[in-house]
């Protein structure tokens, strides 16, 4: 908690298979930097599978688990590549998917025998030291000339189960694609996704604050675009409030935003007066691009008259010498604010009060050499007794605290059987020797 390292501390280790079973326990001491390590070396014996590595203090009650998987590895003799013809399939759409292979020197492999499916279902089965796979929609035969096989894909119903499901924008689903070589009889395989969507762009808005919001101050959230394959999307969004209901009652155009190249946009706007009376609203997304590609996005907000303050700063990220401007919000009227700000790991740096005007007021933080890397300024109501009235904004100062490593060899290269002698040199960022592990 301290945020130290703890140092000279017994620490255990412990496999165990996945019935439970404790393959290997040890325990060792914490160096000064906090770190123990462990080995194990696998027996030749050992089932396959997803093992369990438990890590915790000797004597203590707090561990935490990683797990591993134990496979065995071949080398194989050629790799198999598969090519979708698109990146996503809208509704309607089927897709084309080119299976090729290639020796590892770069040569076709020529009369292959390929076989792709879909795998609804695929799971280790430690026990029988197997795959357990559903396959569905089968395609096999034979490559063409040139070392390809195309394999046609009915998605019908991957668009109907998508369609079913509308919390969802898409879904990848799994397939393989396996490739045996007729000359050697060897099988090896490639997994992919196809991935299926609604729209081929994806539309999000992002909400900045709690679940609920107080109707007094303006409405902050954000509007992301993203193409389906995942790459951010320039467009033109219409932001529109309906009451929530089946049948929207109140419908009112908000704003037309327009989202950067990464695909991102700010929204503020006050409640409006038509729903005022109204404890929950839906805000409704539709966006464009220039080729005409569309999506859609429906969320809710929630409203009450608990009393609310909110901090907001001109800047999220500062350079050394800014100071820090802040703008506290509240629907308490006329209140006096507390204004904390706090350092990473080092307490709160400066404390002050401010007195709110018609539900507003502003403080100034003059640079210090304190502030470096994550500082939070937190503001709170002098009488408040619950943390629903806490509003904390996160500022970051760049600070580079990372240790510069550098590596240099005896040699430039080596003759089998010679040792390579490696020199390691660690510098802190203010250029001074640093002892490390």
């Amino acid at each position: 908690p301290s945020k130290r390292a703890l140092a000279n501390h017994g620490i255990f280790f412990k496999i165990c298979d996945p019935d439970g079973t404790t393959m290997y326990r040890t325990a060792v001491t914490s160096s000064r930097f906090g770190v123990a390590t462990a080995d194990w070396s696998i027996p030749e014996n050992t089932r396959l599978g997803s093992y369990r590595v438990w890590v915790g203090i000797e004597g203590g009650d707090d561990q935490t688990a990683q797990d591993v998987r134990i496979s065995r590895y071949e080398l194989p003799n050629f790799r198999v590549n598969v090519e979708p013809d698109r990146k996503f399939y809208l509704p309607g759409q089927n897709a084309s998917v080119t299976v090729k292979a290639e020796y590892l020197f770069g040569q076709p492999v020529l009369r292959g025998k390929v076989r792709v499916v879909r795998e609804s279902d695929r799971s280790w089965n430690y026990r029988e030291q197997k795959w357990e796979v559903d396959e569905e929609g089968e395609q096999k035969g034979v490559t063409n000339a040139d070392g390809s096989f195309v394999a046609k894909l009915d998605l019908s119903e991957q668009h109907k189960a998508l369609a079913d499901y509308p919390y969802s924008q898409f879904k990848d689903y799994p397939y393989a694609a396996y490739f045996s070589d007729p000359t050697t009889n060897r099988t090896e395989q490639r997994r992919f996704d196809v991935r299926v969507t609604i729209n081929p762009i994806h539309v999000y808005v992002v909400q900045t604050y709690d679940w609920s919001y107080n109707r007094t101050l303006p409405l902050t959230f954000f509007v992301s675009t993203f193409y389906a394959d995942g790459s951010p999307a320039r467009t033109t969004a219409n932001v529109t409030f309906t009451e929530y209901a089946d049948q929207p009652k109140i419908t009112k155009h908000i704003a037309t935003v327009t989202t950067n190249s990464y695909g991102l946009a700010k929204i503020t706007t006050l409640v409006p007066a038509e729903f005022k009376n109204i404890d929950s609203i839906d805000v409704v997304v539709s966006a464009t691009d220039s080729s005409g590609q569309k999506g859609s996005e429906k969320d809710d907000f929630r409203f009450d008259d608990d009393p609310s303050v909110r901090v907001e700063t001109n800047k999220t990220i500062y350079r050394p010498g800014e100071p820090i401007e802040a703008v506290i919000l509240s629907s308490i009227r006329d209140a006096t604010i507390r204004v904390d700000l706090a350092g990473e790991g080092a307490g709160v740096i400066r404390s002050e009060r401010v007195e709110l005007s018609d539900g507003r007021g502003s403080i100034t933080f003059p640079f210090q050499p304190e502030f470096k890397n994550r500082l939070s300024v937190v503001a709170y109501p002098e009488s408040a007794i619950s943390q629903g009235v806490v509003s904390v904004r996160t500022v970051i100062y760049p600070h580079n605290s990372a240790l510069n490593v550098n590596v240099q060899s005896s040699k430039d290269t080596y003759r089998p059987g010679e040792n390579a002698q490696l020199d390691f040199s660690v510098r802190s960022s203010g250029d001074r020797s640093q002892q490390t592990e």
